[in-house]
């Protein structure tokens, strides 16, 4: 215990909880509990403050002996030690998502970033037997092992990891500039360099919740861009995207504009909650098709537009079949009493001879051939019913 200041312990601790906790209360009225980056968000914020509370607890009892004191002290301190490697990974899948926003490509990265954390938990579960990380003296002392550093740098890892991920946005220059990792992570890293530095002065999660409530802010704008039913971009990311476009900012873009066939008799039929899940559907299914490169829009009602970087324009019908071969997948598995077709239309945006009025025309006009086609070819579709 020499060396410890209980005062500050206590002090920056208590901001850390009641940071997280006001922090928490205020998003409680907004919270929509179908967004996968608010589910996110809100478990670093409850992880933040059981990390703050079980290192606070872990120094008042350190070197206190009564009943149960050195388990309760390994267990304290090994929640420590998993919240952050948690926090770490949760952070790094909620910059995915809120970057890219591309349901196929957060898979891959939340499996790829799953053995460092798996790591973290075997190693807490090893050292319970073994003290690799830390042990707790009879008399109840903490004292860090020789391998304390490994959960540190798997932390660190996550943070450079988020890192890169901004960087790769920024330079796509379609998705969003704003979810900056370096508000998360400077103060974080600041906080963890020091506490590992000088045992006794703990920063590393009160850090962390005013990282949070940094990131909360920037939230709010993205949130402003993002359409709460379909979770994709919504039409004012569009309009701005298309000016980058309109200035250059963004070379050899092209867009695909899609319309869901027969879209209102879903909703006559099966009812506007069906209809709304249908439009959840859709998102999934578009989502799903597209790279990191490009951006799914819902445009207005039942229209979308993917808006990409093309390097050949070959791969533009490429991603329309690919489309509406996920499409035909959904409609093969899914239980729903409706299916689901699109009309699409694509153009590339010749920023030298175009507008992006004329731009999203073109794509328009393309698309309402191929609708005209599909009702002289199928007439009305879109029920198993009628099938």
């Amino acid at each position: 215990m020499s060396g410890v200041n209980m005062a500050e312990i206590l002090i920056v601790n208590g901001i850390g909880i009641f940071m997280m906790a006001r922090l928490h209360i205020t998003r409680s009225d907004e919270l929509d509990n179908q967004l996968p980056w608010e589910k996110l968000f809100t478990a670093m914020i409850w992880i933040t403050m059981i990390a703050c509370s079980a290192e606070m607890l872990s120094f008042l009892i350190d070197g206190r002996t009564f009943s149960c004191s050195r388990g309760l002290n390994y267990l304290l301190n090994t929640i420590c030690f998993l919240c952050s490697g948690t926090v770490g990974y949760l952070w790094c899948i909620f910059v995915e998502v809120r970057t890219f926003n591309n349901s196929r490509r957060t898979r891959r990265t939340a499996l790829r970033l799953a053995p460092p954390l798996l790591l973290v938990y075997i190693l807490c579960a090893v050292n319970l037997k073994t003290g690799i990380i830390f042990t707790i003296s009879p008399d109840n002392i903490y004292r860090r092992g020789s391998y304390a550093a490994i959960p540190y740098l798997v932390l660190l890892f996550y943070f450079i990891y988020s890192l890169c991920l901004s960087d790769i946005s920024k330079k796509n220059g379609l998705h969003m500039k704003s979810m900056s990792s370096v508000a998360f992570v400077g103060p974080c890293i600041v906080g963890v360099l020091v506490q590992c530095a000088f045992y006794g002065i703990t920063l590393g999660w009160t850090a962390a919740a005013i990282s949070l409530v940094s990131v909360y802010q920037q939230n709010q704008f993205l949130n402003f861009y993002t359409d709460p039913l379909s979770m994709l971009y919504n039409r004012r990311y569009l309009d701005r995207v298309l000016r980058q476009i309109a200035h250059n900012q963004i070379p050899n873009a092209y867009g695909i504009m899609i319309d869901v066939n027969d879209f209102k008799y879903i909703n006559d039929a099966y009812g506007h909650a069906a209809g709304d899940r249908a439009i959840q559907y859709i998102a999934q299914i578009l989502s799903g098709s597209i790279s990191s490169s490009a951006l799914a829009i819902r445009y207005a009602g039942d229209e979308f537009i993917l808006i990409l970087r093309a390097i050949e324009p070959a791969s533009i019908p490429a991603l329309v079949r690919r489309v509406q071969r996920n499409v035909d997948e959904w409609n093969e598995s899914n239980r729903e009493p409706f299916t689901l077709s699109f009309a699409m239309g694509y153009s590339h945006f010749d920023t030298a001879n175009m507008t992006a009025d004329e731009f999203l025309t073109a794509m328009d006009r393309k698309m309402y051939e191929n609708k005209h086609e599909y009702y002289l070819t199928h007439g009305r579709l879109g029920s198993r019913d009628t099938e």
